[in-house]
């Protein structure tokens, strides 16, 4: 039995590095000895730490061809003689006369017509707008990127945030902090200002000019 210990942001991705690491064994086992840990705005701030058990693959190997060698030397099981059934008496066979099908009911329903729905303007208040401004200048100013202007622009059930730079240079890096605060600023707006805001999404977009 041998073991590799792993780091890696995620505990999924810890095992699956010493899986492959180990020569991708058919068996192993795990064992987790750390978790990771993220700060408020998602990043790994501890990588998780796991350790994988395993058996060396040669002799995996040499155990399945034992028993498929063991398997091709049983002898094959003599299929059971077909016993003989008896003949069934023949059945008086009666017509049975098929009835014309009766033509379907028309059924006419007065509908009447429906009253159009209220056109609900959009439910962000200037409270609301304040508080996300606020806490994105925060984020930024924790960041190093405190200097990235935005604007944050409400638009029916969406609450557009603007930033006219880049706040991280990878691309994918940005995108998934991007999606990563829009649900941390949708739950503190739920909590301060104790509104579902189900139906509506907040989205951080780059301006490229």
């Amino acid at each position: 039995m041998k073991s590799l210990m792993e780091e890696a942001s995620t505990i999924f991705k810890a095992i699956e590095k010493g899986w492959i690491n180990a020569g991708k064994p058919k068996e192993f086992s795990v064992k987790v000895y750390e978790e990771p840990e993220k700060n408020f705005i998602g990043m790994t701030t501890k990588p998780a730490k796991i350790g994988i058990f395993f058996e060396e693959t040669q002799k995996a190997e040499q155990r399945s061809r034992y028993t498929k060698q063991a398997d091709t030397q049983r002898p094959t099981p003599r299929p059971a003689p077909e016993r003989e059934r008896p003949a069934r008496e023949p059945r008086e066979v009666q017509k049975v006369e098929k009835k014309e099908p009766l033509p379907p009911k028309v059924i006419q329903e007065s509908r009447e017509p429906r009253e159009p729905k209220e056109d609900l303007g959009p439910i962000w208040n200037d409270e609301m707008v304040a508080s996300t401004k606020e806490w994105v200048a925060e984020i930024l100013s924790l960041m190093g990127q405190g200097s990235v202007p935005f604007t944050i622009n409400p638009k029916r059930f969406h609450l557009r945030i603007e930033f006219s730079g880049s706040v991280l240079e990878n691309k994918d890096k940005q995108k998934h902090l991007f999606a990563l605060l829009s649900g941390l600023i949708m739950t503190m707006l739920k909590r301060q200002h104790k509104r579902p805001l189900r139906g509506y999404k907040i989205v951080l977009t780059e301006l490229v000019v």
